[in-house]
């Protein structure tokens, strides 16, 4: 009986394995990580990704991705706070506040923007886009 048990463990085990590794994989094949920053107080993370695939909040686009803390690759991902076309570099910066923790995202003019949230898990974002020349 204890040997049913055991083996049991250790196949459900290998097959939990292998669908986080091609949850992975998938996420990889559309999603391209460009770069993350820790909030100034460290209690979050926010990684920019270019969207690989003609679905989403912006198909081919921009996007920032808040979690809490500093993240591993998860099958949960955080929450997406800003999507769009950024015409020229997209650039984004924690800044410390009394209130809050601000996220200031800066896309040059003429770009274009999808989707802004201002909240994840309860925390304020203040996401603020800067069309700069």
């Amino acid at each position: 009986m204890v040997r049913i048990v055991l083996v049991s463990l250790i196949l459900t085990s290998a097959l939990l394995a292998l669908l986080l590794l091609g949850l992975a994989l998938n996420r990889g094949m559309s999603w391209e990580h460009v770069s993350s920053r820790v909030s100034t107080d460290g209690s979050m993370t926010a990684k920019y990704y270019r969207s690989k695939s003609k679905a989403g909040h912006a198909p081919l686009g921009d996007h920032l991705v808040v979690e809490s803390g500093i993240m591993f690759p998860t099958l949960f991902p955080g929450e997406i706070v800003f999507a769009g076309y950024c015409s020229g570099k997209l650039e984004y910066k924690w800044i410390s506040s009394p209130s809050a923790e601000v996220l200031a995202v800066g896309c040059p003019e003429g770009s274009e923007v999808e989707t802004i949230f201002s909240e994840y898990r309860g925390v304020k974002l203040n996401v603020h886009v800067q069309r700069s020349p």
